[in-house]
């Protein structure tokens, strides 16, 4: 019991002030990230047409049926720009890996300690937050299924 109560007062603390997570609505105009050279940088999100965010782990199924989707995407929709987020506990050395596997045309960044993904609500993989040309959040979702794919392609290619 005693260590209950520690590791809830440890939490409280670590939490305590924190920003509630960003949602569908806020307006985000750019990002610190973690490059592949492991150096950080700002990243813009206010970019013409659509940026989406897609947190994913090199190993899970279902991040890399998502960014098949989103690759897919791309060819028909010229202004979505992806931001894939790796968050392997490995960094960039697994993320090499997977960027040489699947050859998807995606700027790739590092979030080994799931900060960036926290900061929008999201402890799992895969996860994706897509943004207007001005920053705004219109649309966020946790986990994918094959039944996700028309969800995700309708907005994708909303205009």
């Amino acid at each position: 019991a005693l260590i209950a109560i520690f590791a809830a007062a440890s939490f409280a603390a670590k939490h305590e002030g924190e920003k509630k997570p960003l949602a569908v609505g806020d307006k985000v105009a750019s990002l610190e990230l973690v490059n592949m050279e492991e150096k950080t940088e700002q990243v813009e999100l206010k970019k013409e047409g659509v940026t989406a965010l897609a947190f994913f782990a090199s190993s899970c199924s279902a991040c890399r049926a998502e960014l098949s989707l989103l690759n897919s995407l791309k060819k028909e929709r010229k202004d979505l720009r992806v931001l894939a987020i790796c968050v392997d506990a490995a960094g960039a050395k697994s993320t090499k890996r997977f960027m040489e596997q699947t050859k998807f045309d995606f700027d790739y960044y590092l979030d080994t300690e799931f900060a960036v993904a926290e900061r929008f609500g999201f402890t799992f993989t895969p996860a994706l937050v897509l943004f207007k040309a001005d920053g705004e959040i219109y649309f966020m979702k946790g986990g994918f299924m094959n039944k996700d794919e028309e969800l995700i392609i309708s907005e994708v290619l909303k205009k």
